[in-house]
């Protein structure tokens, strides 16, 4: 692989894409410039690749998501699923907190948020492996609504 090759795999930071729309002349420069940077993956193609990638079934997903049927009706598509069983589902899969994050993105909802008290919590499930069931004991126990 040349060094070409090697800066063409780069991706740009977010601030830098923004600096870019900011200081362009004709968003339809910037689209064409930096196509290869937009998202171009579906919620349910994630959803897919994610669940191939873990080796998982959508019957796993489904009984750890603690989210039941509903599960398969996202994955389908035929169901818009709300941030909450999103993350649900997220932990159900056992998904990084960046991996978490990108589905939120995807799916074009609010991402996790440290300053959040209930977002705190459930970036710590992410990053302590913890079971829909542990996540939403810890916000019981704090006066959060759970998943």
């Amino acid at each position: 692989m040349n060094q070409k090759d090697k800066t063409e795999n780069v991706k740009k930071s977010t601030e830098e894409l923004l600096s870019l729309i900011q200081n362009t002349e004709h968003i339809e420069v910037y689209l064409a410039e930096n196509e290869k940077e937009l998202q171009s993956l579906t919620l349910e193609e994630y959803l897919h690749q994610l669940m191939e990638e873990k080796q998982l079934k959508i019957v796993d997903v489904m009984k750890n998501s603690q989210q039941g049927d509903y599960v398969y009706k996202v994955f389908k598509n035929q169901r818009k699923a709300s941030r909450d069983i999103l993350i649900a589902i997220a932990l159900g899969m056992q998904c990084s907190l960046d991996e978490a994050q990108k589905l939120l993105r995807i799916a074009s909802v609010a991402w996790l948020d440290p300053r959040n008290q209930r977002d705190a919590v459930l970036i710590y499930g992410f990053l302590h492996h913890l079971t829909v069931v542990e996540v939403n004991e810890i916000l019981y126990d704090l006066g959060e609504r759970v998943l």
